[in-house]
């Protein structure tokens, strides 16, 4: 980049950021665009949380396909009980 194009950039930024209105649809722009990064990174963490109870679902379903004992399913995956014996109802 230029150094024109760097003093063209800050000039504008420095007229923009004087007039109110301007600087405050800048701030809320600005909010906006950090809200909905927030809300895809909750999106992505709770992704990947129900990614791993799934998970834990299918080796659960195989445990006990093998005839493990239920408590020790629930033991191992961290699961709760309810969710190991409804799994169980499907074998």
């Amino acid at each position: 980049m230029s150094d024109t194009t760097m003093e063209k950039a800050f000039n504008l930024w420095e007229a923009m950021s004087k007039d109110p209105e301007n600087w405050a649809a800048y701030v809320k722009r600005d909010m906006a665009i950090s809200d909905m990064n927030q809300m895809k990174r909750e999106g992505h963490e709770a992704g990947l949380e129900e990614g791993r109870q799934e998970g834990h679902k299918d080796v659960a379903y195989k445990m006990l396909k093998k005839g493990m004992d239920i408590k020790d399913v629930v033991e191992l995956t961290g699961l709760p009980i309810e969710v190991i014996q409804e799994i169980a109802k499907e074998i």
